[in-house]
């Protein structure tokens, strides 16, 4: 079964119900642009599954999911395979966006896309390339290197880096210095927290 773009737009437009395409596009956090063009049949492949769930799920008029991925081509009459496939999808995408979260980061869809995918790539314990990983590390100094891996395969921005080095080093503390190393504390650096009181004392 291919796209059926003219069943597509008549559910679209049911789906947009009474609300302009700007709104639906923000609601369902889908280009408004790409929606009018669907609506207009100007686009000749079907949406992905992602972007039908994000439509199915701000619908209007009792539109469902399964009637969108019928009328893209998603489903087959005999079985449901390509539907629950692009449900469970779904799913893996919001639970990594959901564990960036509580890393105190905000990852867009596309990033989560990835590590969907790179959990499938690395299906075994430490080879998952995400967010966690970071937090399976022993030490601070492992914890950043893993953090450096992620950037090269997900190219963070900057925002994203700073919040998740802070992350790393409050869950993993700042390393101390050893006490016969030289010290930058005392009465002239004042709570810098390289020694603590202890080692101060068994330097004098």
């Amino acid at each position: 079964m291919g796209f059926d773009k003219q069943r597509f737009s008549e559910l679209l437009n049911l789906a947009k119900g009474n609300r302009s395409i700007n709104k639906y596009g923000r609601d369902a956090d889908v280009d408004p642009g790409y929606i009018s063009r669907l609506l207009r049949r100007l686009i000749d492949k079907a949406p992905s599954a992602d972007v039908i769930l994000k439509l199915a799920d701000k619908a209007y008029n009792s539109v469902t999911v399964t009637e969108l991925m019928t009328a893209a081509g998603y489903l087959k009459h005999d079985g449901k395979d390509a539907y629950t496939e692009a449900i469970t999808m779904h799913d893996a995408i919001e639970k990594e966006i959901l564990i960036a979260k509580k890393s105190g980061v905000d990852i867009n869809r596309e990033t989560a896309t990835k590590m969907v995918a790179n959990r499938k790539k690395y299906s075994r314990g430490l080879g998952d390339k995400n967010i966690d990983y970071i937090y399976q590390a022993k030490t601070l100094g492992d914890a950043l290197t893993r953090l450096a891996e992620l950037d090269l395969e997900y190219d963070f921005d900057d925002e994203v880096m700073f919040k998740l080095v802070r992350a790393a080093r409050k869950k993993y503390g700042l390393p101390k210095a050893m006490y016969s190393e030289p010290a930058a504390h005392g009465p002239r650096f004042p709570g810098t927290g390289v020694f603590d009181e202890e080692g101060d004392k068994e330097g004098e």
